[in-house]
This record gives C-alpha cells, sequence and structure tokens, in this order.
C-alpha cells in the first residue's frame, strides 16, 4: 500500500478547485498508462520523503503491538520522531523542487490513485489493515484509530475511497457515525430531496470512472426521491422527472 501524507487542504471534502491546470509529468507518465507502473513509481518516490510509512507512529504501533495507555512512554518517543520527520517533510519537501512541485505531485497521485479505486482494480478492494488513522503521526483528539465508519476494510474498496478520494456525500473530515453525515442538511446532497429516514447518499464506482470527472470534482451520487417517478440528477444536484 502506498502512503500519500495529507496536505493542509481539505481533500476529504473535494479535490482542488480551480483543478491543476496541468497533471505532474512524471505522474502522468507512470500512472496513464497503467496501475502496477503508477505504483511502483508512486512507492518509490514516496521512500524518497523524510517521513515514510514505516516511520509513521500508528504503523511502528501496529508493528510492534503496542497499545495506549500500556506502551505510552514507547509510543511518546516514537510519536516525538514522527513529528520531527513530518515537519522537515513539509519545510524541505524533499525530494521535490519546493512546495509547489510537491503540491502539483501529490494532487496528481490523488487524482489517478481515485480513478483506479473507481475502476476497481482488484489489488485495492481490501487493504487487509486498519486505515482508520489520517497517516500524520498520532492524532491528538482520535488517537491511533479514529473509527470513522467509512474506513472499514470490511467492505471492498472502502479503505481505497477513504483513503485516496474526496467524499461527495460526507465530506466531513471526521463521523463517527453515518447518521450524523445523513442527517446533516448542510453537507448531505440528498438531504432536501429524500424522505425522511432515507437520506443515504451512495457514491457508486461504475458511475465515476471518468479521469476528467474526477479531477473536476464532478461525482455522480445516488439519492431516494421523495416524489414518485423522479430520479436524482448528480448534473443539477436535484430529483428530475
Amino acid at each position: 500500500m502506498v502512503f500519500l501524507p495529507f496536505s493542509t487542504i481539505k481533500l476529504y471534502s473535494k479535490f482542488p478547485d480551480p483543478a491543476l491546470r496541468t497533471l505532474h509529468w512524471e505522474v502522468k507518465k507512470h500512472c496513464m498508462p497503467d496501475f502496477i507502473s503508477c505504483v511502483q513509481y508512486l512507492q518509490e518516490k514516496i521512500l524518497q520523503a523524510e517521513l515514510v510509512r514505516k516511520d509513521d507512529t500508528v504503523t511502528v504501533m501496529v508493528d510492534q503491538g503496542w497499545t495506549l495507555p500500556h506502551n505510552q512512554t514507547q509510543v511518546d518517543l516514537v510519536d516525538q520522531d514522527c513529528q520531527k520527520l513530518y515537519r522537515l517533510d513539509w519545510v524541505g519537501a524533499q525530494p521535490f523542487l519546493g512546495p509547489l512541485e510537491r503540491f502539483q505531485w501529490r494532487t496528481s497521485a490523488s487524482y489517478f490513485m481515485c480513478w483506479y479505486t473507481m475502476q476497481e482494480i482488484p489489488v485495492l478492494a481490501m487493504f487487509q489493515e486498519a486505515c482508520d488513522n489520517f497517516a500524520s503521526c498520532l492524532d491528538p483528539w482520535y488517537g491511533p484509530f479514529n473509527h470513522d465508519p467509512r474506513a472499514d476494510d470490511r467492505l471492498p474498496y472502502q479503505c481505497a475511497i477513504y483513503s485516496f478520494c474526496p467524499d461527495p456525500c460526507c465530506p466531513e473530515k471526521h463521523y463517527d457515525s453515518l447518521n450524523k453525515c445523513w442527517d446533516s442538511g448542510e453537507t448531505n446532497p440528498c438531504y432536501q430531496e429524500a424522505p425522511e429516514g432515507e437520506r443515504t447518499c451512495t457514491l457508486e464506482r461504475r458511475d465515476n470512472t471518468d479521469l476528467l470527472n474526477i479531477i473536476l470534482n464532478m461525482w455522480n451520487v445516488s439519492c431516494v426521491c421523495k416524489l414518485k417517478g423522479f430520479e436524482w440528477s448528480s448534473r443539477y444536484g436535484m430529483c428530475v422527472g
């Protein structure tokens, strides 16, 4: 599994708007042809960063079998090193020429990894490990695992979507219950048009396989409509007859 560190941009809500004018040339070169060459290239590049996945606090905790508060001292020491590497990585932008190229590279990489997720590349179906953390050392609020129901590796492609794609249905960084998403009139696109108790918003992978639409945040979601004979239109953001 590749490790794409989070930036301060709210990529869990949507990809950058406006979109990148051009994809990072090297990412495009390796990721446009096929998935394997894409992942091999991304992994090779990521390993040149200051903070790599094996040094992340949560990864070390899982590998060592550490738990809190039982191993608090060991975790604190590892997290201090992780935070130091995180700051060095953020300031130095290694292995890129600077912050702008890093932003272009990371965004381009996310575009392609999300695109391959929507195409249901089999290796992305299950991560075989927990993915409910933010990959930025030990989170001060949630600890090693945030228990977000969207990060459920028992369901195919859930961890891949959680890791690589924004969420047009539930666009907040964290939820402890999906009901908080469905019951939000501000963020749930289905809220106004769906009957009460049936406000589930669904992101169908098979309906979101166009790379350009992914880049432009033109997502197709599914909602239940109140009125008989009406169908949800993602294009108009409403039910149409």
